[in-house]
């Protein structure tokens, strides 16, 4: 699917943000045989140990993924924040995260251009 983007990501780059979901338990990798339509004379015995040997990957949400994925933070800090709230420890978890988050996703309203004079009046 990434590769329709209009500037996909490096095939390398996928590899890994897959490999850390896996291991986060946010995706579960899946191993589906592939259905060869091709239909065949002779050999039928070769044909299906071939067709047993081929499987295609395809990756699946966990339920903790499903979580994960509503969250504006990165995976492993989701995470931190919804097992700090599971286990009853969320005041303790809560402010680590805001901290740790490498990317804000919220403007701060108080940014203001500082060539534009204050409006406040003394």
């Amino acid at each position: 699917m990434c590769a329709r983007l209009v500037e996909p990501p490096a095939p390398a780059a996928v590899e890994r943000a897959v490999s850390e979901l896996v291991s986060l338990g946010a995706l579960d990798v899946v191993f589906a045989p592939v259905e060869d339509r091709a239909g065949g004379g002779g050999g039928r015995g070769a044909h299906r140990q071939q067709q047993q040997q081929q499987q295609q990957q395809r990756e699946e949400l966990t339920p903790l993924g499903t979580h994960l994925s509503t969250l504006p933070v990165d995976a492993r800090i989701g995470k931190l924040i919804l097992f700090g709230a599971m286990f009853g420890v969320a005041d303790e978890v809560s402010p680590k995260p805001v901290i740790l988050n490498p990317k804000p996703h919220t403007p701060h309203a108080t940014t203001r251009n500082p060539t534009e004079p204050s409006t406040s009046k003394p």
